[in-house]
C-alpha cells in the first residue's frame, strides 16, 4: 500500500505574513527566523545594553542632542548683515553635521552589521526604482502642502531658508543640505535603525518606528516633524521595497535638492 508524504505544516511568517513551512528554519520569501528573536532565550536580556536595539537607541539619543545643541547656538543674536549671519549659520551647520558623521560612524561600528533582509515584494527592481523617483514629486506636492496648510493656522508670512536666500546655492550649500543627509541619515535610519528593528518587529513596524525616529531627529523643526516622519516612510519602503541602501539616499538627494532650487529661485 502506498500513500504520500504528508504536506509539510505550514503557517505564516511573523514578518512578512506570507505562507511559510514550518519545517524551514527561515521564511523563503524575505529570509526572517522561524521564530522572533524576542521568543528566543538570549545570552542578554531585552534591556541590556549589550542589545544591537539599545545601541540604535543610544546613538538616537545623542543624535537628538547634537540637534538640540544646533538649535541653541543658532538662535544666538544675528549678525549685523544678512550675509554675514548667513555664513555663520552654515558654518555652525556644518560643524553639527560633521559630529553626526562621526556620531553615525561610531554607531555602525558599535551597532555590528545589521541581518541581511531580501527585499520585499515581486516587483521588478526597475519599476520599483522609477516609480520612487517619480514618488519624490508627491512628496514634495505633500510637504508643500503640509505647510501650506500648516502657515494658514499658524499665521505669518511663509518661511524661508536664510542661508539658501541669502548665499544661494553653493558647494558647500549642497553639502550641508543635500550631500551629507542623503549618505548620513539613511545609513542610521534606513539600514542602522531599520534593519536592526526588522530582526525584532515585522517589516511594516520596522519602517514605522524608523521613521518617526527620523521625524525627531528634526526637533529643531518640530511643527516639520509629522511630515518628516511621512517621508521617512517612503524611504523607509523603497529600501525594503529594492534591498538597496542607494534608492532611499538617491531620494534624500533629490528631495532636498529640489527644495533648495525652490528656495533659491524663491
Amino acid at each position: 500500500m502506498t500513500g504520500e508524504a504528508p504536506a509539510p505544516p505550514t503557517g505564516r511568517c511573523w514578518r512578512c505574513g506570507q505562507p511559510a513551512s514550518r519545517l524551514e528554519a527561515s521564511c523563503a520569501r524575505c529570509g526572517a527566523p522561524r521564530r522572533r528573536r524576542s521568543e528566543r532565550t538570549p545570552a542578554a536580556g531585552p534591556s541590556s545594553p549589550s542589545t544591537p536595539v539599545t545601541r540604535v537607541l543610544v546613538f538616537f539619543g545623542l543624535m537628538l542632542l547634537t540637534t538640540l545643541a544646533y538649535g541653541a547656538l543658532a538662535s544666538a543674536p544675528a549678525s549685523a548683515t544678512p550675509a554675514a549671519g548667513a555664513r555663520h549659520h552654515l558654518r555652525l551647520m556644518v560643524g553639527v553635521e560633521l559630529v553626526d558623521v562621526i556620531l553615525v560612524g561610531a554607531a555602525l561600528l558599535a551597532i555590528g552589521r545589521p541581518p541581511r533582509f531580501r527585499r520585499v515584494g515581486d516587483v521588478p527592481p526597475v519599476w520599483v526604482w522609477t516609480t520612487a523617483v517619480l514618488g519624490v514629486f508627491l512628496l514634495l506636492a505633500l510637504n508643500h502642502l503640509y505647510h501650506s496648510v500648516l502657515g494658514g493656522y499658524v499665521g505669518g508670512p511663509a518661511a524661508h531658508d536664510p542661508v539658501v536666500s541669502a548665499l544661494g546655492i553653493t558647494p558647500l550649500v549642497l553639502f550641508a543640505y543635500c550631500v551629507q543627509p542623503a549618505i548620513f541619515e539613511e545609513l542610521f535610519f534606513r539600514y542602522a535603525a531599520l534593519d536592526t528593528l526588522r530582526g525584532v518587529m515585522s517589516v511594516h513596524a520596522a519602517v514605522i518606528v524608523s521613521a518617526v525616529m527620523f521625524g525627531l531627529a528634526h526637533i529643531g523643526v518640530p511643527l516639520s516633524i509629522p511630515i518628516l516622519a511621512l517621508i521617512g516612510v517612503a524611504f523607509g519602503y523603497a529600501r525594503v521595497a529594492s534591498g538597496r541602501l542607494a534608492l532611499p539616499m538617491l531620494l534624500h538627494f533629490l528631495h532636498n535638492l529640489l527644495i533648495v532650487l525652490a528656495e533659491a529661485r524663491g
